[in-house]
């Protein structure tokens, strides 16, 4: 999964790249960026720096679609200022032979339609290793070659070589050749390059890796070659890494050298928003309801959610505020309420900006809206934690409300709506005949060990899966037909909210299981 980033450093990152004097080597070639088969991305958001303001604002939100092999087969893009779609990129995808054979990317007009751009093709060796990549654009009448990068290969797969060429005047051109090297471990940590300059090739540029104690990639760094010292200049370029809890990439973030100053400035950030593998994603959406929001009263609106989903477990919630218009959302209180559970979800921002567009309040966001500048797009985390709700059956009335507590600024509530995320994984499957009261996981808080009812442990073989909020697996025990005194082991489980999933022969249930210690 963690591949994909490699096509979302998209138009803003080439904006900047392009503007240096020499591009930064963007090789990712390392043992620390495997797929991770436990989650997938979903979306990312793409901000630039602005200088006058020091803060980060979003440019493009990207979304990704994937087919029933988990694989990419679609990112769309679209601008976060109202200008609407921007990008499409399909991917295709071989099942069989585990590749990609083509990759076309197309512009929507005024004129809502979409109009052929670029287009890459793949290929590869006997053993499926990638040792050709044609970059081609789309003049309005046919695709012409622009790039072209052989690759070669160690024992060990390994890249260890690649030549990147330009077409000129009808063929392939030699432009610039890459040298990779790896450590004692089999970890990338540096590429040289040399490139083709009035008619010789000379020393160009490398790039260093460094890794964290779980050999995560944490930063690369560009360095130029000074021809007149006949040595590296100081590193011109920086991408530094940050990850979450299961080792997903979150925050990439380009980073310049200011030669003059010295010092390192922001350029180019990209956060990144995953779901578990499995999880099932209902979208509830409320449009056109154009309530307006008046100061020191509450604008209500409601989602109501049909029954019908016995056997799946809610592991999420998502509010989207799509959109809620205001000149100071910093006025706004907002709360979501369910079943009698109530969670203020924005309080009063201290930001004097204007409106929530596509705004994604979820649990697994990486900032608070504290930490954002309106107008807000993207993920971003409640004020409070939406898991609560959790414990609740979803089917019913949800209440969105909006408090205006100053004075001066009023608004509208045009759109939102909810995402409903469900662990397929661990869904309860019951049957008439079946007592679950034979499946019992006790004490409930439980603080270092959970014991079990040991009536149907001792007729058949039995399995214990505790689960967080998210759906990942993080316990898993067998017991033995026989078992007498079966327990789970949960000491190393943080204070929170579990799913226990109990199965015994063709029977299972699943309980919501509280650590407390």
């Amino acid at each position: 999964m963690k591949k994909l980033l490699l096509f979302s450093l998209s138009f803003a990152l080439l904006i900047i790249l392009s503007a240096q004097e020499s591009p930064p080597v963007l090789e990712f070639n390392n043992q620390s960026m495997i797929d991770n088969d436990d989650f997938i991305l979903k979306q990312d958001y793409d901000m630039i720096w602005d200088y006058s303001e020091s803060i980060w604002e979003h440019t493009r939100n990207v979304v990704y679609d994937y087919n029933e092999f988990n694989k990419p087969i679609e990112k769309y893009e679209s601008w976060t200022d109202g200008r609407g779609p921007y990008k499409r990129t399909d991917l295709y995808y071989d099942n069989a032979t585990n590749q990609y054979l083509e990759e076309e990317r197309a512009y929507l007009y005024s004129d809502s339609a979409w109009v052929k751009d670029s287009k890459s093709l793949y290929y590869y060796d006997a053993n499926n290793k990638r040792i050709q990549k044609i970059w081609q654009t789309h003049d309005g009448e046919q695709y012409v070659n622009e790039i072209k990068n052989d690759y070669a290969y160690d024992v060990n797969d390994n890249k260890i070589w690649s030549m990147m060429y330009y077409w000129e005047d009808g063929a392939w051109a030699e432009n610039q050749e890459f040298d990779y090297q790896y450590d004692e471990n089999g970890y990338l940590y540096k590429i040289e390059s040399i490139a083709w300059v009035d008619e010789e090739w000379i020393k160009w540029q490398k790039s260093i890796y460094a890794y964290d104690t779980s050999n995560l990639l944490l930063s690369i760094e560009s360095s130029k070659w000074d021809v007149e010292t006949s040595g590296w200049l100081h590193p011109h370029h920086k991408q530094l890494y940050t990850y979450d809890q299961d080792n997903n990439r979150i925050i990439f973030i380009i980073q310049g050298w200011n030669e003059f100053d010295e010092f390192w400035y922001n350029q180019y950030k990209t956060t990144y928003y995953y779901l578990p593998v499995g999880n099932e994603v209902e979208k509830h959406v409320k449009s056109g309801i154009n309530k307006s929001i008046e100061n020191f009263e509450t604008t209500e609106d409601e989602i109501i959610i049909d029954p019908g989903r016995e056997g799946k477990v809610l592991t999420g919630i998502e509010v989207l505020l799509d959109s809620v218009l205001h000149t100071s959302v910093g006025d706004l209180e907002i709360t979501l309420t369910h079943n009698g559970i109530s969670v203020t979800i924005v309080s009063q921002t201290d930001n004097d900006g204007d409106n929530f567009i596509t705004t994604k309040l979820s649990d697994q966001g990486v900032d608070t809206l504290a930490k954002g500048i309106a107008p807000f797009y993207g993920i971003y985390k409640p004020e409070n934690s939406l898991s609560a709700f959790l414990e609740t059956e979803p089917a019913g009335t949800w209440t969105l409300s909006i408090y205006d507590g100053v004075e001066g600024n009023t608004g509208t509530l045009k759109s939102w709506g909810l995402n409903l995320i469900y662990a397929s994984g661990v869904s309860a499957i019951e049957d008439v005949d079946f007592n679950k009261s034979d499946l019992v996981v006790y004490p409930n808080p439980a603080s270092s060990v959970c014991n079990l009812q040991p009536a149907v442990f001792s007729l058949q073989s039995s399995i214990v899966q505790v689960y967080d909020l998210n759906g990942k697996k993080l316990l898993e025990q067998h017991f033995p037909k026989g078992t007498s005194t079966p327990e789970i082991d949960v000491s190393e489980l943080k204070n929170g909210i579990y799913f226990c999933k109990i199965s015994s022969g063709r029977y299972s249930t699943t309980q919501k299981l509280i650590i407390q210690k």
